[in-house]
């Protein structure tokens, strides 16, 4: 199985991005550890620990390292669910 920098897709880098979830949420997609404007959560990659969290109301979804192999990623899934995986595709707990 391929290793995610040999897969690594073409993408732009912004400083926010604002993610719709399938059940209506919003989701601040930033660069650091700030909160607030009115969303649902935050995604983040600022923390190096991937990790998938609820702080009421507040939801973090934190992708951890890209750049340290294998790296880890967020996936949200078609029934709405939110998924960490590693570089290789592996679901993390």
């Amino acid at each position: 199985m391929s290793t995610i920098k040999e897969d690594m897709p073409q993408f732009r880098i912004g400083h926010r991005y604002v993610h719709r979830t399938k059940d209506g949420q919003r989701l601040a997609v930033i660069h650091g550890d700030c909160l607030g404007h009115g969303f649902d959560g935050v995604i983040c990659g600022h923390i190096h620990s991937a990790c998938l969290e609820d702080h009421a109301p507040v939801r973090v979804l934190n992708t951890g390292c890209w750049t340290h192999p294998p790296g880890t990623f967020l996936v949200e899934t078609a029934d709405g669910c939110w998924q960490l995986r590693d570089g290789h595709g592996r679901r993390l707990a």
